[in-house]
């Protein structure tokens, strides 16, 4: 709809919509500042939780190397066996108490 007064010239027309108010917040103007701030919250998220996932990875690689050093796999009285894998100090075995065990001996070469 064009307004054009009798007092201006047509250069200075002035173009409006009709029913629209400019001063209101439609849903769609909502909907696009919603946006960057759920993504930003999202990436937020995926940063924790990722940091935990690495947090927790570490742990797990440091217990595993520290586990791996215990001495029993290279005792004589060490053996595969899942019922009694050390006749010595069947308490002992395969836990951190094994790298104090008195009754280690290595294995000799064969």
């Amino acid at each position: 709809m064009t307004v054009n007064t009798e007092n201006e010239s047509p250069s200075e027309t002035i173009q409006t919509l009709p029913n629209v108010d400019t001063n209101e917040i439609t849903a769609v103007q909502i909907g696009l500042a919603v946006i960057p701030v759920v993504f930003v919250i999202t990436l937020a998220f995926l940063f924790f939780k990722q940091l935990k996932y690495r947090k927790e990875l570490y742990t797990q690689a440091v217990n595993l190397k520290r586990l791996s050093s215990i001495p029993c796999y290279k005792c004589q009285f060490f053996s595969n066996n899942q019922q009694l894998p050390c006749a010595v100090q069947p308490a002992l075995v395969l836990s951190e108490e094994a790298f104090n065990c008195s009754d280690y001996s290595s294995r000799k070469r064969r």
